[in-house]
């Protein structure tokens, strides 16, 4: 059998088995079985689940099928998202005054990163994993974070998916952690904080333009799903083939991720474009205020699940210019080629040596 390599996931709903000690039985399976849904609709392509245990779910995702260590990262946050999203959208939609509808706010969510090698097998028609990797990450699971930190929720990522990443810089705000486990020693990871991020999230103002309200809109249709999508339409070395640059470079000095602030800069053979993200929303869209052969802009992207592909959107807004109209091919060619390009990446078929 072939060992391969990979990212193992699991996510765990905290406080599980209280809740359902301390709450009526009916009402509690109710929420925590809509929750469990949740977090298996969120979990998408490439990253496979192989199969809910209890209150966790895990899943895996082969070495190289996401381009970025970011957007393996944006994937884990948006389960964490999605769980919360829901959570808060019970929470204000009842009005049940059972233990289960108000201790509902006391469940969270856990998820697990680690990387390693395992065999995949079929029993049954089931995917299984087998290897000590795969214990290993069922282990993580047993940890005293909850003690080192109070957080009910949290991602907790080894140090081997760290390294497999190359995610350091993405990782160094969150806080260092180890535990120690039977045959695998101590084994040093880093804790993210998820609720944090989430509480920022979600007070955040999109900026992302509509159909509606755009001056410029180009489609195309494409087999990829959408996480794989949004991670080759952001990575900027893809960028630069798919919109023909010549370079493309991050220029802001905020070091880390990429998000609200950051700032590039693109060598087109007609001239250079600057651009600073004013909206990241993984994986749906991103937006940019961009300066294009001297022209201001407004710009976003979007990439829409449609079936198992995906629709790219790209927009503009109308620059403000004497004579708009008169850029306006300029736009709609550049929009239509990018997409195209990108579409032939995503699909393996654009040409050696593009």
């Amino acid at each position: 059998m072939e060992i391969t390599k990979g990212y193992l996931l699991t996510s765990d709903i905290s406080g599980y088995t209280r809740f359902l000690v301390d709450s009526e039985l009916r009402h509690a399976k109710e929420i925590l079985d809509t929750l469990l849904r949740v977090t298996t609709d969120a979990i998408h392509a490439p990253v496979r689940i192989l199969k809910p245990m209890g209150d966790a779910i895990m899943a895996f995702v082969h070495a190289e099928e996401f381009l970025q260590p970011q957007s393996l990262l944006e994937s884990i946050q948006e389960i964490y998202f999605e769980f919360r999203r829901h959570r808060s959208f019970m929470e204000l939609n009842t009005t049940c005054d059972c233990a289960a509808c108000v201790n509902m706010a006391s469940l969270d969510m856990k998820v697990f990163l680690h990387f390693g090698e395992f065999i995949e097998q079929d029993v049954a028609g089931i995917t299984e994993l087998q290897g000590p990797d795969v214990i290993l990450a069922s282990l993580l699971m047993k940890n005293s974070v909850k003690e080192a930190t109070g957080l009910d929720g949290y991602g907790l990522i080894t140090a081997a998916a760290v390294t497999a990443m190359d995610a350091a810089h993405l990782t160094k705000v969150m806080r260092p952690h180890h535990e120690s486990y039977e045959h695998f020693g101590d084994v040093r990871m880093r804790i993210w904080d998820l609720p944090a991020a989430w509480e920022t999230t979600k007070e955040r103002e999109r900026s992302a333009m509509s159909p509606e309200d755009a001056w410029v809109v180009v489609e195309r249709m494409t087999d990829a799903p959408q996480w794989r999508a949004w991670d080759v339409a952001t990575d900027k070395d893809m960028k630069r083939i798919y919109y023909d640059m010549k370079s493309v470079s991050r220029t802001d000095d905020l070091g880390g991720p990429v998000r609200e602030g950051s700032q590039y800069h693109c060598v087109h053979e007609l001239g250079d474009v600057r651009f600073t993200i004013t909206d990241w929303n993984p994986p749906h869209s991103f937006a940019s205020d961009e300066v294009a052969l001297e022209i201001p802009i407004e710009f976003t992207m979007q990439i829409i699940p449609t079936g198992a592909g995906s629709t790219l959107r790209i927009m503009y807004g109308e620059p403000e210019l004497p004579d708009p109209d008169e850029a306006k091919p300029m736009f709609e060619e550049a929009a239509s080629g990018a997409l195209d390009r990108l579409v032939a990446i995503l699909e393996g078929s654009l040409p050696d040596g593009t």
